[in-house]
């Protein structure tokens, strides 16, 4: 699945993306280390899912994203 940075997505889509559970990202919510657009329902915007990713890689390692290409 291809996201934008500005795409909002939901609880479970950002769990299917970190691959792990729903209860894991709302801890990350509250603990604030993913922010939240709104909280009912939750939203997270998909740049917010890629810092946190990159937070947690170590320095040396680069991230790049595919990028979708237009038609």
């Amino acid at each position: 699945m291809y996201y934008y940075d500005d795409t909002e997505l939901n609880v479970p889509d950002v769990a299917d993306v970190l691959n792990c559970n729903q209860t894991y990202v709302y801890r990350a919510i509250r603990n604030e280390r993913i922010k939240a657009l709104d909280t009912s329902p939750t939203k997270v915007r998909f740049d917010e899912v890629k810092k946190y990713i990159e937070s947690q890689l170590p320095p040396s390692f680069k991230v790049f994203f595919k990028q979708e290409q237009m038609a």
